[in-house]
């Protein structure tokens, strides 16, 4: 996985829960876009694609539970693009984990 294009990814990811009245999931992704960012070794690149894939992984209080949905309509059909980089994320943060793994 290109490090560049999913510090990308993350960041418009985070432009975009900003502006749907999610500040604090923006910060998270922020700070695991400038983790990623400033990672050195392997295993801290294995720790944030880790983090990533349990932000996603559903459930009260996950990032699908109180994302997903504003004022009782669900957002990804509201806008399309946040759940194709959401899902982009994701398979992207499970490609790097295999590819650590090879």
């Amino acid at each position: 996985m290109n490090i560049e294009k999913m510090v990308e990814m993350l960041e418009e990811f985070s432009e975009i829960l900003a502006k749907h009245g999610r500040p604090g999931w923006s910060n998270v992704f922020r700070n695991k876009t400038e983790a990623l960012r400033t990672a050195s070794n392997s295993p801290e690149i294995r720790e944030i694609y880790a983090g990533l894939i349990q932000s996603f992984a559903g459930g009260p209080g996950s990032l699908t539970d109180l994302v997903l949905h504003r004022n009782g309509k669900p957002l990804k059909t509201e806008n399309n693009h946040f759940d194709f980089l959401m899902r982009s994320i994701l398979d992207a943060a499970h490609q790097g984990l295999e590819e650590l793994d090879q």
